[in-house]
């Protein structure tokens, strides 16, 4: 059995609007959702981005704030190696004895030593006789030999290691 089926056309006058279905209004919801979601997810993802481009800048800082501080370093280490140069300039200029020289005659006003100031000791001597060669032969009290007579033995040994 065949059922006719019927043609039905509306014409709708201009004024009328056709209805929307109903099927349209869940994918706007369901776009809605959606772009919620996007857009979360874009957000989130600059704020990585911005957290990122920070941190690398920071670094750049700090590596920057380095450089400076070793460059200063830098400086420093010259300016003490020239000093230290200069100082060894000046104490190889000390150590000369034509310096020392100079300088004893200037400031100190120092001479050499005449024939009657000089004096040749033996150190093999004993030195209660070398006491007696000082005072010309004088006697001495006993009391100021106290000390090298105890010590006497001890002073022996060690002028014999040198």
């Amino acid at each position: 059995m065949l059922v006719a089926k019927k043609d039905s056309t509306s014409y709708l006058d201009n004024n009328q609007n056709p209805e929307k279905p109903k099927r349209m209004k869940k994918k706007n919801k369901y776009n809605r959702k959606n772009r919620v979601g996007i857009k979360l997810k874009v957000f989130i993802y600059a704020i990585v981005m911005l957290i990122f481009c920070l941190s690398i800048l920071l670094r750049y800082a700090q590596i920057t704030g380095i450089r400076y501080e070793i460059s200063e370093i830098d400086t420093n280490i010259s300016k003490l190696e020239r000093k230290k140069q200069n100082l060894i300039v000046k104490l190889d200029e000390i150590k000369e004895s034509d310096w020392i020289e100079k300088e004893a005659k200037e400031k100190l006003e120092m001479v050499y030593p005449t024939e009657n100031q000089v004096v040749y000791l033996d150190i093999n001597n004993n030195s209660s006789e070398v006491a007696k060669a000082e005072d010309n032969g004088k006697p001495r009290d006993n009391d100021d030999f106290i000390f090298l007579k105890s010590f006497k033995g001890w002073l022996d040994k060690i002028m014999n290691i040198f």
